[in-house]
């Protein structure tokens, strides 16, 4: 006999059992496409369809958003479309009083994600046929129907890139606004009222990757009873509301996650479930050597490691020489907020409480006074970062550690400044990833290693201890080794750039491919790696291919996703369109030929023992959320195979020596 348990959560049919739980079911949605388009509209007519104790705002803005949802984690990386008509309002509760958007109705192209947002917090969602958004000459648009009858076609268009004083505004104008809310109704069975009535909050935290700025329209249609029997009441209210004036329309990319730990979804205005009433947050837990951390360099990875540092309870000390860095901190604070907030590595009031830790300045010996531990991201060249670390060595308290962030340089290039050689290192974080290389010196005490391993643990990040040195430690060398294969991939004319991004991001299960990543990188930065990196067992020829190849680009000024023109275009790469991975031929030569190199540089890494077959892996897995490292998709490709592969790619690339694959054939046939 089935029973019920009272810590479980379920949803009908209740008993086949509780609802799924773990990783895979988070709240992420990975990759979303949004058309936002707001307007003025009549405030009575508008009141008329808020509920009390809801009123509306002191505009009467209703706004209707379009969201393209691909990759969710709870539908096993599938999606769905989305049209949102929000209204303003304000909740006047006997308890709480708050300020957002109340959800007039949602309607979507999908029954789980409708039954899931109805019953557990109450989104009034309804069925609609939404068309997957359009772009033709710049003009974006999609439509809603239902019974083959039109309800809504939506469309935006002039699109810009909105300024810093616009979008500094925007953020303004939503400060303390970020509370969606619904009323969640259920009837009573066989007769009239209400099993559950009640308003509800259901937060979210969204992680943009793009916004820009344009003119939207709204083209309602009016319904008879007979041409959509359960929404036609809906539609014509909607329709009736009238558009008094269009407010700046909006397209973005970026990732959303429903479930913020410090901001779950509850009813409001119910004592127990205030924000005040609610679970504190876990004590933080530091290593008992380090109390301060000094950060060296305020741009872009100084402030997100200031950032993670400080979240997790260290006092943290930012300093910069340029006064206009440093006027950048507060708003690169806020970005990187965002988005850890979002990545649900903390909470809004984790990183609260972490701005009172930071103190910002341009006073090196004040920064480094108290300093148990200094990470270095200064400048990318050797003679700027030994002359850091000359004055670093000077000024520093005997027992402070220093590290350098470099990602090109080695640590024996530098270390030979310092006099505390035992206790320099290099303490390599990537931006938005957990993974964190930790490579010893000619000198660094194994004990150095220890306390930099449990301070990158204490972050809840993932450490990587080396073995020894080598260049782009272990994940930027394989990922060069995957873009270098790419370009030489088109170059040669063998496959295009649509080609090779879809089959790596079929086959791997990536989000984007080896271009849209260039893209991301900013193909300046790329270009410039690529050529002034000594590649030694390449061709000169080939690297001098693609070296003008990438230059192309950057001439033109298409630099990648900050000019909105790269290898593809932005705010709606190829790539991420309906059917980009939809592909009949067979995709397995392009395959192998980008997975070659990942495994081919795995193995070199593990030949030079910098670090063992599982680690590499898990430095690749850690780094790229897939799901196999380069030992791993060896394994699924088989030794045999992967040698032909190997071979044939050799021929027609030469990009190692004659003793390199060697030495990689006589290292994979032991496996």
């Amino acid at each position: 006999m089935f029973k019920f348990n009272p810590y479980e959560r379920y949803m009908m049919p209740v008993h086949f059992g509780g609802l799924h739980q773990g990783e895979n079911t988070s709240g992420w949605y990975r990759d979303v496409t949004m058309m936002v388009v707001p307007f003025l509209t009549d405030r009575e007519k508008l009141a008329a369809y808020l509920p009390s104790p809801f009123e509306v705002a002191e505009q009467a803005i209703v706004t209707v958003a379009y969201a393209h949802s691909k990759d969710v984690d709870w539908l096993a990386g599938r999606g769905y479309n989305l049209v949102a008509v929000t209204a303003a309002a304000v909740f006047n509760g006997e308890n709480e009083q708050l300020e957002g958007q109340y959800s007039l109705v949602w309607w979507e192209n999908l029954a789980d994600a409708i039954l899931s947002g109805r019953e557990l917090t109450g989104i009034p969602k309804i069925f609609a046929d939404i068309t997957d958004h359009s772009i033709n000459d710049g003009h974006w648009q999609t439509s809603v129907s239902h019974f083959d009858n039109p309800i809504l076609d939506m469309s935006v268009k002039n699109l810009r890139q909105p300024s810093p004083e616009e979008l500094a505004a925007a953020q303004a104008a939503q400060e303390g606004k970020d509370h969606p809310m619904a009323w969640r109704y259920f009837p009573g069975v066989g007769g009239f009222g209400a099993t559950v009535s009640e308003p509800t909050t259901f937060p979210s935290e969204s992680v943009f990757t793009g916004a820009w700025i344009g003119e939207g329209s709204l083209d309602w249609t009016h319904l008879t009873f007979e041409q959509n029997p359960t929404q036609f009441h809906i539609v014509n209210a909607l329709a009736d509301l009238p558009v008094l004036a269009y407010l700046p329309a909006m397209v973005t990319t970026g990732s959303t996650n429903l479930f913020v730990p410090d901001r779950m979804p509850r009813v409001l205005d119910k004592k127990e479930t205030l924000p005040a009433n609610q679970p504190k947050e876990t004590e933080i837990q530091t290593i008992e050597e380090i109390d301060t951390v000094c950060f060296i360099g305020a741009g872009t990875m100084g402030c997100s490691n200031a950032l993670v540092a400080a979240v997790s309870g260290y006092q943290v000390e930012l300093f910069d020489i340029s006064a206009e860095t440093l006027k950048q901190v507060p708003k690169r604070f806020k970005e990187f907020a965002t988005f850890l907030v979002g990545a649900v590595y903390c909470s809004a009031t984790a990183v609260k409480a972490a701005f009172d830790r930071i103190s910002v300045g341009a006073d090196l010996a004040k920064a480094t006074a108290n300093a148990d531990l200094v990470s270095e991201s200064a400048y990318e060249n050797l003679e700027v970062k030994r002359e850091v670390h000359r004055q670093l060595d000077e000024v520093c308290p005997e027992k402070t550690i220093l590290t350098t962030n470099t990602s090109g340089l080695l640590v024996s290039d530098i270390e030979d400044v310092v006099q505390r050689g035992d206790r320099f290192a290099a303490l390599h974080f990537y931006l938005g990833s957990r993974l964190v290389d930790i490579v010893a010196g000619p000198r660094t005490a194994p004990e150095t290693i220890d306390i930099l391993s449990r301070y990158a643990e204490s972050l809840s990040l993932v450490p990587m201890v080396l073995n020894k040195e080598h260049p782009g430690y272990i994940m930027n060398a394989l990922l060069a080794s995957v873009l270098m294969r790419a370009c030489a991939l088109v170059v040669e004319g063998i496959a295009s750039v649509e080609e090779v991004d879809r089959t790596y991001m079929r086959r791997l299960k990536s989000p984007m491919g080896p271009f849209g990543i260039m893209d991301m990188i900013g193909l300046g930065l790329v270009a410039g790696q690529t050529k002034e990196t000594d590649r030694g067992a390449e061709l000169p020829e080939l690297q001098k291919k693609i070296v003008a190849y990438l230059n192309s680009f950057v001439e033109r000024g298409e630099l990648g996703m900050t000019s909105g023109k790269g290898f593809f275009s932005y705010p709606a790469p190829a790539y991420q369109a309906a059917g980009f991975l939809s592909y009949e031929d067979d995709d397995s030569a392009i395959h192998d030929a980008l997975v070659s190199p990942l495994i081919r540089s795995g193995v070199l890494i593990a030949i030079k023992d910098v670090a063992d077959p599982e680690d590499i892996d898990r430095t690749w897995m850690v780094a790229t959320s897939q799901e196999a490292g380069p030992f791993g998709l060896l394994l699924s490709m088989g030794v045999e195979k992967f040698l032909e592969v190997s071979r044939d790619t050799q021929t027609r690339f030469g990009l190692l020596t004659a003793d390199q694959n060697e030495l990689i054939e006589n290292y994979v046939k032991r496996l």
